[in-house]
């Protein structure tokens, strides 16, 4: 295999699954499952962020870097969540207000000029972790694989890394159990900052981004109709399509010698 590619395997999927899967021993050794696992999200992808981008600065240089500060956020805000459960509307609030200032930080530079891009993100980004939080599995997986490829392919290589990173992740960890609160959080905070920071900064597809976000609507649906085994398909269609149109214009543009 190529070294390079090689090397991105071993950055995007084997350190940050061997990350999160050292969390969960550490859970289970420690038998206090409820605490040290919201650990195993953040500790794999950190891991890859760290080897990926590799930058940890305050304020950060770039809009991308404002995510491990984000990780820290969601783990501080919910963690009480898992060990005493908030009230609905506590819950709500913490996520709107998190969703709210994610959106703000990462789209500072263009706030001047973009007010409805502002808007839209805090509402699709409120949205995507409403329904993380729903259904927490089929849909965070394939947005998180689905999302690494259209930035590779129509975006940012680095920005796909780190999806594929996330999605490495969450693939880990979803194994194991469903997410808890705390986790979906850490989940909601890491997903929809790296399609913003694609959609603002990187050029990613418009269609393909709005594909992958109404894969969200896949596990709420599964439960109306009371089959919740069809979220995996319904989420996956959206997704699949999103991929191969971005991949269809990754090489087109590489056949016209762009």
């Amino acid at each position: 295999m190529n070294p390079l590619l090689l090397s991105m395997a071993r950055e995007t999927v084997l350190w940050p699954i061997a990350a999160t899967l050292a969390a969960i021993a550490v859970a289970a050794l420690l038998g206090r499952r409820k605490i040290p696992f919201p650990l195993a999200i953040a500790c794999g992808f950190l891991t890859g962020y760290s080897l990926v981008y590799g930058s940890f600065s305050f304020p950060p240089g770039e809009a991308q870097g404002w995510i491990p500060y984000f990780i820290l956020a969601a783990l501080a805000a919910f963690l009480p969540d898992d060990l005493g459960k908030y009230a609905a509307w506590t819950r709500l609030a913490l996520q709107a207000f998190l969703a709210a200032a994610g959106a703000t930080l990462l789209l500072q530079p263009l706030l001047k000029h973009s007010l409805p891009l502002l808007l839209g993100s805090i509402a699709l980004w409120l949205f995507i972790w409403l329904c993380i939080e729903t259904g927490r599995g089929a849909a965070l997986l394939f947005a998180s694989i689905g999302n690494a490829v259209v930035c590779a392919t129509t975006g940012s290589t680095m920005l796909g890394q780190l999806g594929g990173v996330l999605a490495a992740t969450v693939f880990t960890r979803i194994a194991i159990g469903k997410l808890s609160h705390v986790e979906s959080a850490v989940a909601a905070m890491i997903l929809p900052s790296l399609m913003l920071v694609g959609h603002a900064y990187a050029g990613t597809m418009d269609l393909a981004t709005l594909l992958i976000v109404s894969a969200f609507a896949a596990e709420p649906v599964a439960k109306w109709l009371k089959k919740p085994i069809l979220a995996w398909p319904i989420a996956f269609l959206p997704v699949a399509i999103a991929a191969s149109i971005a991949i269809r214009d990754y090489l087109s543009q590489e056949s016209s010698g762009y």
